[in-house]
């Protein structure tokens, strides 16, 4: 990757904030690119979570059953991190992501969180915990509206 594509990513994507140049070329080394046509499904809810998604261009509709419909959670753009918290616990995935017009993602696989080297884990945990803060917060926010 160029010195111009690395700056790119730190400077959009937040969960490589604070990255170097090394550590990002490790992870896009292990990292698959991936295009999406207009709704294909990018993670299914109710399965095991085994990867980590980030919207590079396009963008992709995040919704989960409730109440016998499907009710759209959010909506999310490019630089956008999606399937963290699976990452985080292992735990069955809480909601489907569909692909909302031609879209280009990144896959990371959970072995990238477990395998890297503990500095570049430190701040992969670090940053996932920001962008996990950010939505509670946001979460907060809508319930405060709401009442």
């Amino acid at each position: 990757l160029s010195a111009q594509s690395l700056k790119v990513l730190r400077d959009r994507v937040p969960l490589f904030e604070g990255f170097d140049d090394s550590e990002l070329t490790l992870i896009m080394g292990q990292s698959r690119r991936r295009s999406l046509e207009d709704g294909e499904l990018m993670i299914a809810e109710g399965t095991l979570a085994t990867k980590l998604y980030i919207v590079v261009s396009g963008q992709a509709t995040v919704s989960r059953s409730l109440a016998g419909h499907e009710e759209t959670i959010a909506t999310l753009k490019p630089g956008a991190t999606v399937g963290e918290v699976g990452i985080v616990d292992r735990a069955p995935r809480s909601a489907k992501v569909v692909a909302d017009g031609a879209t280009v993602i990144l896959e990371i696989e959970h072995q990238v969180f477990d395998s890297a080297a503990l500095p570049l884990i430190m701040k992969l945990y670090r940053n996932l915990a920001k962008i996990l803060a950010g939505r509670v917060r946001g979460t907060n926010d809508m319930l405060d509206m709401v009442a």
